[in-house]
């Protein structure tokens, strides 16, 4: 397939979609974990939490600022914990 007069190759089937979006919040579910073992202060998040976190992350536009809005998004999740 052309776009705009590049070879963009064939559009993925249903199937190689599903795989994608799997594999992709895999790696942001990891990625997400791994920041936080490097957090400073203590304030862990129950199951429940992390799972709030990741699926806002999942949600972000990746850009410069990405670690930026985890952290953001961690205090509002510890924020809503009070």
């Amino acid at each position: 397939m052309q776009v705009n007069g590049y070879e963009v190759g064939q559009e993925p089937t249903n199937d190689e979609m599903r795989v994608y979006r799997r594999v992709r919040e895999f790696i942001l579910r990891e990625t997400a974990a791994q920041w936080m073992g490097g957090r400073e202060h203590g304030g862990s998040l129950t199951d429940y939490e992390f799972d709030k976190l990741c699926n806002r992350f999942i949600k972000a536009d990746f850009s410069a600022e990405e670690w930026e809005f985890l952290k953001r998004e961690y205090d509002e999740i510890i924020e809503e914990r009070n």
